[in-house]
């Protein structure tokens, strides 16, 4: 999973304090779960303390988060949906899945297009987020999808940590 670029948030934001704030908090909760998840963690109880109170306590309480919940909210649903669909081509075993889940780990991302577009305002904000979107998608992350690829590809099936299932989550999006 890739790190925030966090020079890259501000830019998008227009170094607009409380939307920097509100990604790396996603941030902060999409990697705790994805090393969960992928057992890249030496202590799965202090990261689950971790993305339980990012998750419960800080998110809820983000200023930005708050204001703009309407307008954020379904996108977060649709990254945590992509995230768990990225996982599940993961554990398929089927290799032609693998590029699917590549990007659809990331789609995450699309909250900065969103701040951006919230950020710059209703006159500014479609042409700014377009801006925004060509030049973080050409940036996001430095892996390839084939080094993306050969990684899972060569992991034995046997050891990998199953992700936790999402199956029994719901999340309202209206």
């Amino acid at each position: 999973m890739a790190t925030m670029n966090v020079e890259l948030a501000k830019w998008a934001c227009r170094d607009h304090y409380p939307a920097v704030m509100f990604l790396a908090h996603i941030e902060d909760i999409a990697h705790i779960a994805d090393d969960i998840a992928d057992g890249d963690t030496d202590s799965v109880g202090r990261a689950v303390e971790d993305l339980l109170a990012t998750a419960l306590v800080t998110l809820p309480c983000d200023p930005f988060y708050r204001e703009n919940f309407d307008r954020l909210q379904p996108l977060v649903a649709n990254a945590i949906t992509h995230w768990a669909t990225a996982n599940a081509f993961e554990r398929s075993g089927d290799p032609r899945m693998l590029d699917r889940a590549f990007i659809l780990r990331s789609m995450y991302a699309t909250l900065t297009v969103a701040c951006a577009a919230i950020v710059a305002g209703p006159v500014d904000g479609p042409q700014w987020s377009r801006e925004v979107a060509t030049k973080l998608w050409a940036e996001w992350t430095h892996e390839s999808v084939g080094d993306y690829i050969s990684e899972h590809v060569s992991r034995e099936r046997g050891t990998v940590i199953e992700p936790p299932q999402l199956n029994d989550v719901v999340v309202d999006a209206t």
